[in-house]
C-alpha cells in the first residue's frame, strides 16, 4: 500500500508538470511543444495503467472476498497499517495451499495465540481497567465459534482505541498482529464460502 501511495504521488507530480507544459503550448504554438506533450501524455497514461494493474492484482489476490465484515478491518487505518496487514497476510499464507486450508488450521490451533494476545494486552493496560473476563468467559478454550472471534476482535479493537499508546507495547503488538491476521483469514474464508456467520463451519 505504501508503494502504491508513492506511485500515486509521482503520478500527481507528472500531471502537474503536464499542465504546465500545456500552458506553454497554448502560448507558443509549435511542433516541438506538441510532440513533447504527446510523449509526456503517453508516459503518464502508461504509468497510470501500471498503478491500476498493481492495485487490481492486490485486490484479486487478497481482498476479492472482502465484504462488510472483513472490510471493517481496513476502516480508519493509515496506509502504513494497511501495508502491514497486507504483508502479514502474505507471509502467513505462504505456508498454506489455499485460504480454506489456512482457515482450518487457524480454527483448530489458535487457542494459545488467543490467550497470549489477551494476556499481553491486559499486562499493557495501566490501572487494570480490563480483566480477562471482559474478553472471554474462560481461559479453557479449544476453539472459538466465528461469532466469538468477532466479539473478541471487536473488544480488543475497542481497548486499543480507548487506551493511549497501547500499540507501543511490543509484546502485545506482536501478538495482536498475528491474531488479526488469523481473524482476517477466517473472515475471508467465511465470506468466500458465502456462508452467514451463524451457519459458518470449518
Amino acid at each position: 500500500m505504501i508503494t502504491i501511495d508513492k506511485h500515486l504521488n509521482r503520478l500527481n507530480k507528472e500531471i502537474k508538470s503536464f499542465a504546465r507544459d500545456l500552458k506553454v503550448l497554448e502560448q507558443n504554438e509549435g511542433n516541438y511543444y506538441s510532440e513533447k506533450l504527446t510523449e509526456k501524455y503517453l508516459n503518464i497514461d502508461g504509468f497510470y495503467q501500471s498503478i491500476s494493474n498493481k492495485v487490481n492484482d492486490v485486490l484479486k489476490k487478497y481482498f476479492s472476498h472482502m465484504k462488510i465484515a472483513t472490510a471493517n478491518i481496513s476502516m480508519n487505518r493509515s496506509n502504513e497499517e494497511l501495508d502491514n496487514i497486507y504483508r502479514n497476510l502474505n507471509t502467513y499464507m505462504q505456508d498454506f495451499k489455499s485460504l480454506n486450508e489456512a482457515a482450518e488450521y487457524i480454527f483448530f490451533n489458535s487457542s494459545q495465540q488467543i490467550l497470549k494476545t489477551i494476556d499481553s494486552l491486559i499486562k499493557a493496560i495501566p490501572n487494570n481497567d480490563f480483566t480477562f473476563n471482559y474478553f472471554l468467559k474462560t481461559d479453557d478454550i479449544i476453539t472459538l465459534e466465528l461469532k466469538e472471534w468477532i466479539d473478541l476482535y471487536n473488544k480488543i479493537r475497542f481497548v486499543i482505541k480507548k487506551v493511549d499508546n497501547i500499540m507501543d507495547n511490543n509484546e502485545f503488538k506482536e501478538n495482536y498482529s498475528l491474531f488479526e491476521t488469523c481473524y482476517l483469514i477466517l473472515m475471508m474464508n467465511m465470506e468466500a464460502s458465502k456462508d452467514q456467520i451463524k451457519n459458518y463451519r470449518i
